[in-house]
């Protein structure tokens, strides 16, 4: 498990039983594969999957690993207010342009009553179109300031932190993107204003320090 997602795992509760959770921009379906197959997970979550390649819809629709799946955008997400205790978007706002990414940032924020937990590298890193998903390319660039603004608290993950395993993962993965240096992955996570009282979830602010940069 690269550093990015063991981060991630220790932000969403051990007990997942009754949990109703959105991944946005499943990919290959790692997070996933690693809520129902982790030790560091209890219970069988309701797991919602969006992806706007439709060839992973395809793919994860036989697989089991999601509940339902759905060939739909980020800025259009068919369920009403409050639905999810935890919603996912990792690795996908820097592949909208800056207006949807706030829009994305909108909706998965009114579709959540526990938690919203965000990752993206810090700042803007070029990639190509690759495997024959045309939305692969990254297309804006984020900052803490863009989270901290809305009421995020943000971690900032120096790939410096690795483990030697975890960064010859990370250098494969930094390869098949062909992103030339490893920029820091801003990691934010938002507790849902509309229920602070829910139980469900763990308090943000014991976990991830509010880094302002």
């Amino acid at each position: 498990m690269n550093t990015r997602l063991q981060h991630v795992c220790n932000i969403i509760p051990r007990k997942l039983d009754g949990l109703k959770i959105l991944d946005c921009g499943i990919g290959f379906g790692e997070m996933a594969f690693r809520l129902r197959t982790h030790y560091r997970f209890r219970g069988t979550p309701f797991i919602v999957g969006l992806d706007l390649h439709e060839s992973y819809v395809l793919l994860h629709s036989t697989l089991g690993l999601y509940d339902k799946v759905y060939n739909c955008s980020v800025i259009d997400i068919p369920y009403a207010e409050n639905f999810f205790d935890i919603v996912l978007a990792l690795e996908l706002i820097e592949h909208l342009s800056k207006e949807d990414g706030l829009k994305m940032l909108n909706e998965v924020e009114r579709v959540s009553r526990g938690q919203v937990i965000i990752t993206t590298p810090h700042g803007f890193t070029a990639t190509r179109e690759r495997g024959g998903n045309p939305h692969m390319e990254h297309i804006s660039g984020w900052h803490p300031k863009d989270f901290t603004d809305r009421g995020y608290s943000v971690r900032l993950i120096d790939p410096r932190m690795m483990t030697r395993s975890t960064r010859l993962v990370d250098n494969v993965r930094r390869a098949a993107l062909q992103i030339r240096r490893i920029p820091k992955t801003i990691l934010a996570v938002k507790k849902s204003e509309r229920n602070q009282s829910y139980e469900g979830i763990l308090r943000v602010d014991d976990l991830v320090p509010i880094i302002d940069k």
